[in-house]
């Protein structure tokens, strides 16, 4: 799953790249961003709790992971995907990307607390996870408006 989110990323900074310095159509901006997003909305959980995509149906993957921390990254991924898809709505000046921004906004800054007071207790990277993903995806959030 992290080869997925890499090539995601390189092909969606490449599309936009190509859509501002070219001048071409951003539809492999558009499909990327969806692709992305639906991949942190559905397997969100399952990629920040380091669960393997063949492993997801067998009881023995879930043993290290409590309810509370998978619904969190069930959280995590949900607010992510909401960043991503209000980006590209801010990107391409579609009507709703501002109130995406501030609805993922609330809720990132929300899980974005918790997870720095919980990897401040427990120094678990699954938190430093989340809270790189939230904080690098809301910046881009804020550039993106802000230009």
């Amino acid at each position: 799953m992290k080869q997925f989110e890499r090539w995601s990323l390189v092909l969606l900074v490449g599309g936009i790249v190509m859509e501002h310095v070219m001048g071409l159509v951003g539809s492999i901006t558009f499909i990327m961003s969806i692709v992305l997003s639906i991949f942190y909305f559905i397997l969100g959980p399952f990629y920040f709790n380091g669960i393997a995509l063949p492993d997801i149906f067998q009881k023995s993957a879930y043993a290290h992971t409590s309810f509370l921390r998978f619904i969190g990254a069930f959280g995590a991924g949900s607010t992510l995907s909401t960043l991503v898809v209000s980006a590209i709505f801010s990107l391409f000046n579609y009507t709703g990307g501002r109130e995406l921004f501030l609805i993922g906004a609330f809720s990132g800054l929300v899980i974005l607390v918790v997870s720095l007071i919980r990897y401040l207790k427990s120094k678990d990277p699954f938190y430093m996870l989340i809270v790189t993903r939230l904080t690098l995806l809301m910046v881009l959030n804020v550039v993106i408006l802000l230009v």
